[in-house]
């Protein structure tokens, strides 16, 4: 089985603070508007269609986009569905199959890892990947350590092909939490940014913005929480739950304070309606 890794922009070594892509649009993007995530999924889907897809000669393998817990509203799992839409309607315009998202992993963004072996564990079954040409989208590369675990266990499941594509690749695909803590702030200047951002009718709330509001101080929170209507609160909490803000230490503080204002909010409405 074959294995190619494919980014839209490669961030230079020693220049991070020249990057070849707009860090505010990535930093909108991470937070919530989908205009930039379907920016983004269609660049990706165009750089695959046009460089591997288009190249091939005869019967071509059926095509599996792989996605670590489709259900939960990362700004990853918003790239993947714009990648596998804009996909879909080359391989229709080619008379081919179009291709099946597999989610490969039930609780998080990221295929979970056997403390033992330290190979990915997949949820899905071989049936699924056998044969398939196996597509792994996601925001940044970070570890070529953590992509030949991933082929590894394609490979054990017989998939034919798999290809890793990303927005931006990191210098020797290493963790740089610098970097990316940057790019999560770079389009958020003020919290007056934030309430404009949740205004617009392309917001869709990701877990990344869940764990900015979490990590943000306590006194701009409660401000910002106060300005919001009830179906936001309910929601942010909602996300916050699923992305399991509640575990980590620098959220805690804010995600106490959203659960005990929510909780405040239905006993208003319950009094009220009695």
């Amino acid at each position: 089985m074959s294995a190619n890794v494919h980014s839209l922009h490669q961030i230079t070594p020693g220049e991070l603070d020249r990057l070849p892509f707009s860090a505010r649009d990535f930093s909108l993007f991470q937070l919530g508007d989908t205009r930039l995530a379907r920016g983004f999924g269609m660049q990706l889907a165009k750089h695959f269609t046009q460089r591997i897809l288009a190249q091939e000669q005869g019967s071509a393998p059926g095509v599996v986009v792989l996605f670590a817990g489709p259900h939960i509203p990362t700004a990853s799992n918003q790239l993947r569905h714009q990648f596998t839409y804009y996909l879909n309607r080359f391989l229709i315009s080619q008379d081919r199959a179009i291709a099946r998202n597999v989610d490969i992993c039930a609780s998080t963004d990221e295929p979970c890892r056997c403390e033992e072996t330290g190979k990915v564990v997949m949820s899905t079954g071989d049936t699924q990947l056998e044969g398939k040409r196996c597509i792994f989208v996601d925001k940044i590369r970070r570890s070529a350590e953590y992509e030949e675990s991933i082929r590894c266990t394609l490979e054990e499941k017989h998939a034919k092909f798999v290809h890793f594509l990303y927005v931006a690749a990191l210098p020797d695909a290493a963790p740089n939490p610098a970097l990316e803590e940057n790019l999560r702030r770079a389009a958020i200047k003020s919290f007056k940014d934030l309430d404009m951002l949740v205004q617009k009718s392309w917001f869709a709330m990701t877990t990344e913005f869940a764990r900015f509001m979490f990590r943000s101080s306590n006194a701009e929170f409660c401000q910002f929480l106060r300005r919001q209507e009830d179906d936001f609160a309910h929601h942010l909490l909602n996300v916050g739950m699923i992305g399991e803000c509640f575990a980590s230490e620098d959220c805690k503080e804010n995600f106490g304070f959203l659960l005990w204002d929510v909780e405040a909010r239905e006993s208003l409405h319950l009094e009220h309606d009695l």
